[in-house]
């Protein structure tokens, strides 16, 4: 059996079309014991962003959601996944104001922590529950729910990154956020505006907390939407 190791909501399939390169892991095969390796799979094969396929609004989504009521979680949050970005006068993309990031082929832009650490790859995703990357200076929660993400001695920690983007929209936008001690979280909560985590990783990914307060306009590879041609993110 074959499966992707994770699911963005954009669509760039031929950036990990391979034939005779090492795979990419993004795709595994599994035995029957369990053991699993990655990949190189067809682009035939590969899972597709169903939005791609509708007749119409199907350059695109705009997921928006809005603040958190309580800093310290919510239970809930009602927000919407909105088809196709400019195609309907519900899911129009302001003239002006918004940071466009083209991303490569493989669904990136980048972003610098803090302004002294190494640009490093970076994405949008739903998916992820945290902002997500490396700071060793920031202790981790060895005891409660959150063991493994960031534990911050004084809290909030105050952050930030600036994105950049690549090829034809190469919008650059700073973001401060903020890290709390989730052991502050409000108990049975689902939903966190401050939550981080990550460490180890080579990559920048802003998740859940990111989305909250903010439409995110996630176009797809080769699909004119708006003023731009997709891939990118705009916010």
């Amino acid at each position: 059996m074959v499966f992707p190791a994770s699911a963005r909501t954009e669509c760039w399939g031929s950036a990990f079309l391979r034939t005779t390169a090492a795979p990419l892991p993004i795709y595994y095969g599994c035995t029957s014991a369990g053991a699993c390796t990655a990949e190189n799979i067809t682009l035939a094969s590969q899972v597709s962003n169903p939005v791609a396929f509708f007749a119409a609004d199907n350059n695109g989504i705009i997921v928006s959601l809005p603040p958190l009521i309580n800093a310290n979680g919510d239970s809930t949050v009602a927000g919407e996944v909105i088809f196709g970005i400019a195609t309907q006068t519900d899911n129009a993309m302001p003239a002006s104001g918004l940071t466009v990031l083209g991303t490569d082929a493989a669904g990136d832009f980048t972003a610098t922590y803090n302004g002294v650490a190494a640009a490093r790859p970076a994405l949008i995703d739903s998916g992820t529950d945290s902002y997500a990357f490396d700071d060793p200076s920031i202790p981790v929660c060895t005891t409660g729910n959150f063991v493994g993400y960031y534990c911050p001695p004084v809290a909030p920690h105050n952050a930030f990154a600036i994105n950049q983007g690549v090829g034809a929209n190469a919008g650059t936008n700073t973001v401060n956020f903020a890290i709390a001690d989730p052991n502050t979280f409000v108990p049975n909560a689902a939903a966190f505006a401050d939550l981080a985590g990550g460490g180890g990783s080579s990559r920048f990914t802003w998740g859940m907390p990111f989305f909250y307060g903010r439409k995110i306009y996630i176009a797809i590879e080769q699909r004119a939407a708006s003023a731009n041609t997709g891939p990118y993110y705009a916010y």
